[in-house]
C-alpha cells in the first residue's frame, strides 16, 4: 500500500507521527510502521509512507491514516490525504 498526506503542522508542533491501521478507528492494529518526522510549526509538509498488509481473510478491508503532534497548541490541517492499496489475489 502507499500512502499520502499533504498537512500543514499546528502552532507549536515539533513533530508529526504518522500511522496507518487496518480499520477505522485507533484501537485498530497498526500496519505500517510508525513514522515520526521534526517539523516546523505552522509549516507545510508532503509525507508519503509505504508498507504491506496481509488481512487476515478475503473480503473487504478498511485502512485509516492517522497523524498525531507533539507539542502542538493549535491543531493542523490536512489538506488532503489518500491510501491507495494493491490487492493480488
Amino acid at each position: 500500500m502507499v500512502a499520502h498526506v499533504v498537512i500543514v503542522a499546528g502552532t507549536g508542533a515539533t513533530f508529526l507521527t504518522m500511522r496507518i491501521r487496518r480499520g477505522a478507528t485507533i484501537a485498530d492494529p497498526q500496519v505500517v510502521s510508525t513514522s515520526t518526522v521534526a517539523v516546523v510549526a505552522a509549516s507545510g509538509y508532503n509525507f508519503p509512507l509505504i508498507g504491506v498488509d496481509i488481512p487476515p481473510a478475503l473480503g473487504e478491508a478498511q485502512w485509516s491514516l492517522t497523524v498525531q503532534q507533539t507539542g502542538a497548541s493549535g491543531n493542523a490541517a490536512v489538506q488532503a490525504a489518500a491510501i491507495l492499496v494493491f490487492s493480488m489475489l
